[in-house]
């Protein structure tokens, strides 16, 4: 409508909705599950295209630098949004006169931001931009800071991208506007002010925006760039150990990677990789890579900023990070290099395994933790291998699955082994060995970010994007007892390669006999006394098992996970969260694998109640029954019956026709606990008018049975039940 009233004479869109409500909305739609370049963004581009981005000869660069920054200080966000869909209504000429005016407003605000701190600008080529740019226009009160200069890059990022194809094809006007806006000293000063200033999210973002725009470019157009990132990367050999910790070198990599320079970029990190497995606690040997073309030498670095590196590129959605993972997946001989450094991880893993002769490294903290780094990045890496095929895959790559048995040949034995020595476990501290967004931090722990895809447990729904190599500290062991090292390389070999196998269900869905016979017989290791390796691998278990209930029904290793539920050697804590790892993946699948989920449940209270009879006897007959069974099982359920679903979706199973021994006794305590929904009111009122005989209507009474009934339920939601249950 809004559209309609803006083509007609003597009337404002505006004046029907203020424009503030507009950038609003505009903005919203770049947030959360919203869609930033559906169609409400689209048309909310097309009513505002004119006033931020004014068309017509007597319009100058002032005026489209006036208009800019006015979008800018008015709603940023929307901003965003508005340049993200710019290319719907603009042509390729107006876009990168766009560009060309965000990038003189990204200098303003950095030049501005340097008086501010008494820095000499005098002699930067952005001062002269400035100079030249038409700024007087904006007058006074103008405010930059990193949120707005981050969205300022960003937009010129986004701009870029959404003109790429077509400047291909462009005549060289355009291009030389570009040329001219980030050519010379300008995207190297630029690039410095966001590095050195980099302790924060928005110069991040900041960062990667401006990098990716630099790679769409030819090195020779940039004084300096190529060696000021080959600089800036070997001062990382100069970085304390938590200093390197928290540096990024991924977006100098991604960059040099865009300009050629792939196959040094993967020599450099597989021989920093494998000097790093053969030489840990010394300083990286001052060898260097040169580059084939560019006679620049890139510097061997520690392990952890290898593999700090390859997880940032491995799980980056930034298109400049997925073009260097593209680039280094398509370099055979990159890719051979890194996987075959990755590799010897799995060699120093079996000498500590299996020490039949003194090591040539001391084995530390940080041994063990760059080992289990490289094993999952080892497979992550093939993974994404695999997924640059033509064809959909049905089966896992043979290298992966030559890392699922090496753990069951390897790992499994040494630590069922080491298990049975002196509880040897017993000093670990599992505070570094799970972070935040790790599927073994504790569910309670985890933030709810609905806006990423790393969210929480479980990940039923990961891309290849979003597969992260764990960083976290692993100096958490107080006794260095005797095969604390076996037990420890054990239990990282065994993480990595079962994140590396959820993944492969995520993605492809798919599996064989053969790897969940593997998995099955893994879930032996924790059955044991110890605590840690219950904490740290069960999560794991759990959500695999779900995966597989979910993607092709399988309920072998869910049987077991949930059997496990009955050790009498859990903790409290550990019952309640164990229990909701699982009731939280159960509960987000589909209908037929909750189903499947929920039978597996059952049939364990079913065994567990006819143990208590055996032991019991008839002396505590009347005892209810999720008194009659082990405690994890018990917050199982409380927990499914705390859910709409999850007590809709149980009871619906109960009513079947197939005999359960407990059915009388589930159904009363769902009448108990569980929150009546008309939906459930009708399963249970059916069920007790065609199945209660006299004999159960003393346990269970139609009265009983039916609290606060409520109005039936329409045919549709009664017909979804039925399916539900079936």
């Amino acid at each position: 409508m809004l559209l309609v009233v803006k083509k007609l004479k003597g009337m404002k869109y505006y004046h029907v909705v203020p424009a503030k409500h507009l950038l609003a909305r505009l903005a919203e739609e770049g947030r959360g599950a919203n869609n930033p370049i559906g169609p409400v963004a689209k048309g909310l581009t097309e009513l505002l295209s004119n006033s931020f981005f004014p068309i017509g000869n007597k319009k100058t660069m002032a005026d489209v630098i006036g208009r800019t920054f006015r979008l800018l200080q008015d709603n940023p966000a929307a901003a965003l949004v508005f340049y993200r869909n710019a290319s719907t209504q603009l042509s390729v000429h107006s876009i990168a006169k766009l560009i060309s005016a965000l990038m003189k407003c990204l200098c303003f605000l950095i030049v501005e931001e340097k008086k501010g701190m008494s820095e000499d600008v005098l002699t930067l080529e952005l001062s002269q931009i400035v100079e030249e740019g038409g700024f007087n226009c904006l007058g006074d009160g103008v405010v930059g800071g990193s949120a707005r200069m981050a969205i300022i890059a960003e937009s010129i990022s986004v701009l870029w991208e959404s003109i790429d194809n077509d400047l291909k094809d462009a005549d060289e006007g355009i291009k030389a506007l570009l040329v001219e806006a980030f050519s010379g000293n300008v995207i190297t000063e630029v690039f410095s002010h966001f590095e050195t200033n980099c302790d924060g999210s928005p110069n991040v973002r900041a960062l990667l925006a401006i990098l990716n725009c630099a790679g769409k470019m030819d090195a020779e157009n940039m004084d300096g760039l190529r060696a000021h990132v080959v600089a800036e990367i070997e001062k990382s050999s100069e970085m304390a150990v938590v200093q390197r910790s928290y540096a990024n070198f991924s977006p100098h990599v991604s960059l040099l990677c865009a300009w050629g320079m792939t196959e040094e970029v993967a020599t450099c990190l597989a021989t920093s990789i494998s000097n790093g497995l053969e030489r840990v606690g010394e300083e990286p040997r001052k060898k260097r890579a040169r580059g084939k073309m560019t006679g620049l030498t890139l510097p061997m670095l520690h392990i952890d900023v290898c593999l700090d590196i390859l997880g940032h590129i491995m799980q980056g959605s930034h298109p400049r990070l997925v073009s260097a993972r593209n680039s280094i997946l398509s370099n055979e001989v990159g890719y051979t290099a890194i996987v075959t450094a990755l590799r010897k991880a799995q060699e120093v893993t079996v000498q500590i395994l299996r020490p039949i002769r003194p090591l040539s490294i001391e084995v530390n903290d940080t041994v063990i933790r760059n080992i289990g780094r490289c094993i999952e990045c080892h497979g992550k890496l093939l993974l994404h291998k695999e997924a640059q095929k033509d064809e959909i895959s049905t089966t896992m790559p043979v290298e992966a699955l030559s890392l699922v048995t090496w753990v069951s040949e390897s790992v499994v034995p040494s630590l069922s082994k080491a298990m049975g020595q002196d509880n040897i476990l017993r000093d670990l501290n599992l505070s570094g060995i799970s972070e935040i967004d790790s599927p073994m931090c504790s569910p309670d722990s985890v933030p709810n970010r609905s806006t990423s895809r790393n969210s929480s447990f479980p990940r039923l729904s990961l891309g290849l994007g979003n597969t992260p190599v764990d960083r976290g500290s692993f100096n958490v062991y107080q006794d260095h007892i005797k095969h604390n090292n076996i037990v420890r390389a054990a239990i990282l070999s065994m993480r990595s390669v079962m994140l590396m196998i959820a993944d492969w269900l995520c993605i492809y869905r798919t599996s064989h006999a053969s790897l969940m016979n593997d998995l099955v017989n893994w879930c032996q290791v924790i059955k044991c006394s110890d605590d840690t390796v219950r904490q740290v691998l069960f999560p794991l278990f759990a959500r695999i098992s779900l995966l597989s209930l979910s993607c092709y029904g399988e309920s072998m290793l869910f049987d077991k996970v949930i059997a496990f539920l009955e050790n009498e050697k859990l903790t409290q804590d550990e019952e309640k969260t164990m229990a909701s790892f699982v009731f939280r993946g159960l509960i987000s699948i589909n209908n037929d694998s909750i189903n499947i989920g929920i039978a597996s449940i059952v049939k364990i209270i079913c065994s567990s109640n006819q143990k208590y009879a055996l032991n019991e006897g008839e002396t505590n007959d009347t005892l209810p029954i999720l008194e009659r069974i082990s405690p994890g099982i018990k917050e199982v359920i409380m927990s499914l019956l705390s859910d709409n679903r999850g007590s809709l979706v149980l009871a619906g199973y109960l009513v079947n026709d197939t005999p359960i021994s407990v059915k009388a006794d589930l159904l009363k305590e769902i009448c108990t606990h569980a929150t009546k929904t008309p939906a459930l009111n009708k399963i249970l009122k059916d069920w007790c008018h065609g199945h209660v005989n006299a004999e159960d209507g003393d346990r269970v009474s139609d009265s009983g049975m039916i609290a606060n009934e409520e109005s039936l339920p329409e045919v549709g939601v009664l017909h979804e039940v039925h399916e539900t249950t079936a």
